[in-house]
């Protein structure tokens, strides 16, 4: 597990409604039933869903077996140039923002779960989860290897990072996690 330094963009806040009480709903009982699985150890992991005005993210340090509607925010836009995100919230988004927003952009999916899951992590070979390249976290980098782990499958392994799994909508997502975890 790396050492966290804090986020590595620029967060500047803007006015607007977040007004996607449903997704947020979503989001709050996906972080349950990983708190059920127990992979929601201390403030790692975040969750995503694409909507129609942006990315609804986790906040930095938010627990994911217990969040609450104040623990997501909206990325309005990633600048990926000078690495400045614009959201709609009280609280920063999660330092793998940029991981998420190229997720986004390159594949299209809606959404992407990312947990610290140590026994998924050290059984992925045996599961044929393909597995990306270390990188520190927040950086273009990860998010580059990630991208090319995910071109092999939706559930991939991130060397000393945990587990990424994306979908058509986070139950999908949740699911492919599930499952892999029923194989072991």
């Amino acid at each position: 597990m790396e050492h966290y330094m804090g986020r590595k963009f620029r967060t500047i806040f803007v006015k607007d409604n977040i007004a996607h009480e449903r997704e947020m709903r979503e989001m709050i009982e996906t972080g349950k039933k990983l708190k059920l699985l127990g992979m929601t150890p201390n403030f790692f992991g975040n969750l995503s869903i694409r909507v129609d005005d942006g990315i609804l993210i986790t906040a930095g340090g938010a627990r994911l077996g217990g969040l609450k509607e104040e623990d997501v925010v909206l990325l309005k836009e990633y600048d990926q140039e000078q690495n400045i995100v614009k959201v709609v919230g009280s609280k920063e988004p999660s330092s793998e923002t940029p991981l998420h927003c190229l997720i986004y952009t390159k594949l299209g999916c809606k959404a992407v779960i990312h947990v610290h899951d140590d026994l998924l992590l050290a059984h992925y070979n045996e599961l044929n989860i393909p597995m990306a390249k270390y990188a520190p976290y927040g950086t273009l980098e990860l998010a580059q290897n990630v991208l090319t782990a995910l071109e092999r499958g939706s559930l991939v392994a991130m060397e000393r990072h945990g587990i990424l799994s994306i979908g058509e909508n986070i139950g999908e997502a949740l699911n492919r996690i599930i499952q892999a975890r029923t194989m072991l």
